[in-house]
């Protein structure tokens, strides 16, 4: 490489690295461009077949009450009106619709693609964020085509954006305040997640759940003043919802009503189950050491606890694979088991294995119970926190340029670089114990034999492949000096 080579590789990694910082060095990635390309081609596929023809009911809901708030009229009809459970009127907190504000002024057509691109992307951030940045395609293709997920694209329902903002609430759970303002908005935005708060404080996080709990009170009531509505007929809309929409959905209120028990007896059995599974994670989370089972455990009990649940709900439930890291091929079974239980809108339906309100319940335990069969201890990492292990191979990046990457992504280098440096301390232990050692390796150096193999799983020496020795070492602590700087160019 010629000096203006090299001055103008080291000035493009200099800006790269000041201007988008360790952003600059995963866009040349070539896992991320597979990421990026699987994503798009799922969503365009997904579009294509499913939602192309397919009006979002919801989303339609959403844009009117913004249109509403934008003109300063009441989004909300009479309690006691049919069109509080015919799907056609809104239903959510008052401060929900000032979110779809911005999609007053276009036409319906233009809100539907803007928010499933928005939805998609949503999507694609929460995977890379608990499955970490080197996850992989596959998760990003089994997340845009489980059933429940197509269903909420397809509806322009909430859950998407609610899966988004509990990924970001674990994500950064050691930062209180965006716990704090992740959780505030889903627990407004769909009050049958107030179960959430439960993971806060049985983790002892005790001024954010007070925290959390106030902010949300205050939400509420703040919308009821603007809204000019009481507590009370808000209160009777959701509770004729429930009374029309409950029998017909998935939730585990409706498969105990089918058994013959009253809506009272049906509701304290499905609060009482949503308590054995909070008690459940709580006691795999302290067995384990392992927080995510509370949370996981939280967000399974609101969807117990809800008398309204329907396919597009168990969106939410994707959380539990990409927390827990579960193994591919348990992805597998449960990407199949939703397809085996529901189906899109214009796809066939499976009946025989949805034969009665609630049967999803009982295909979603076999799905889990399948995965947890197959599941190894640590499928992806090599601890609890979320680390995976860097790759065994990679091309090692010498001259010029590789120093400069060096120099400006010291993070990169990982904990790799410590056990090399241990294997590289055995090796000087060794070599003290047999006085040939050194010359071997010295003549083999000069002859050109002993260059760095390019696999930094185990460091081994053989042929060279990518590092051009710049000659033979006159002694072993000039060879050994060698040696860490390619170990380091290596890293990078």
């Amino acid at each position: 490489m010629s000096e203006s080579e090299a001055a103008g590789a080291r000035f493009a990694i200099i800006v790269a690295g000041v201007t988008f910082g360790d952003a600059g060095r995963r866009l040349a990635d070539a896992r991320l461009a597979r990421e990026a390309i699987a994503a798009c081609g799922c969503a365009a596929v997904v579009w294509v077949i499913f939602l192309q023809d397919f009006g979002p009911a919801d989303l339609s809901v959403f844009v009117r009450a913004g249109r509403a708030v934008v003109h300063g009229v009441s989004p909300y009809v009479d309690p006691s009106s049919p069109a509080v459970w015919s799907g056609h009127s809104f239903v959510y907190p008052y401060l929900v619709a000032w979110c779809f504000i911005p999609f007053a002024a276009v036409p319906m057509v233009t809100a539907g693609l803007v928010y499933y691109l928005g939805s998609v992307v949503a999507l694609v951030a929460t995977v890379r964020m608990l499955g970490g940045p080197r996850a992989g395609a596959v998760p990003i293709v089994l997340a845009l085509t489980a059933v429940p997920v197509v269903r909420a694209l397809q509806l322009g329902t909430l859950n998407v954006w609610l899966l988004f903002g509990l990924a970001i609430a674990w994500r950064y759970q050691s930062k209180a305040a965006v716990v704090v303002a992740a959780l505030t908005a889903v627990i407004v935005a769909k009050l049958f997640l107030l179960p959430m708060l439960a993971w806060l404080v049985l983790t002892r996080r005790w001024r954010a759940a007070a925290t959390t709990a106030v902010l949300c009170v205050a939400a509420v009531m703040l919308g009821f003043g603007l809204a000019d509505q009481s507590p009370g007929s808000f209160v009777r809309m959701l509770s004729v919802l429930s009374d029309h929409e409950a029998p017909h959905s998935s939730s585990i209120t409706a498969l105990v009503e089918l058994l013959g028990a009253s809506r009272a007896q049906a509701t304290g059995i499905a609060v009482l189950t949503a308590a054995v599974v909070v008690a459940a994670g709580w006691a795999q989370a302290r067995r384990k050491q392992n927080e995510a089972y509370i949370f996981c455990g939280c967000v399974v009990a609101s969807l117990v606890a809800s008398p309204i649940v329907w396919a597009h709900y168990f969106t939410l439930l994707l959380l539990i694979p990409l927390t827990l890291r579960w193994q591919r091929r348990s992805q597998l079974i449960a990407w199949g088991v939703t397809w085996l239980v529901w189906a899109p809108g214009g796809a066939p339906a499976l009946g025989v294995l949805h034969p009665f309100p609630g049967a999803g319940w009982l295909w979603g335990a076999i799905a889990v119970s399948a995965a947890l069969i197959w599941r190894r201890r640590r499928p992806w990492s090599e601890s609890s926190s979320g680390a995976l292990p860097l790759p065994k191979s990679r091309r090692v990046i010498a001259g010029p340029a590789g120093e400069v990457v060096c120099s400006v992504f010291p993070s990169a280098r990982s904990a790799e670089d410590q056990r090399g440096s241990d294997r590289r301390g055995d090796e000087r232990e060794e070599q003290s114990r047999d006085p040939a050692g050194p010359a071997r390796h010295s003549a083999a150096s000069r002859a050109g034999m002993l260059q760095p193999a390019d696999d930094l799983g185990d460091r081994r020496y053989g042929p060279a492949q990518d590092v051009q020795s710049g000659g033979g070492c006159e002694c072993e602590e000039q060879r050994l000096v060698q040696r860490e700087r390619v170990d380091a160019l290596t890293e990078c």
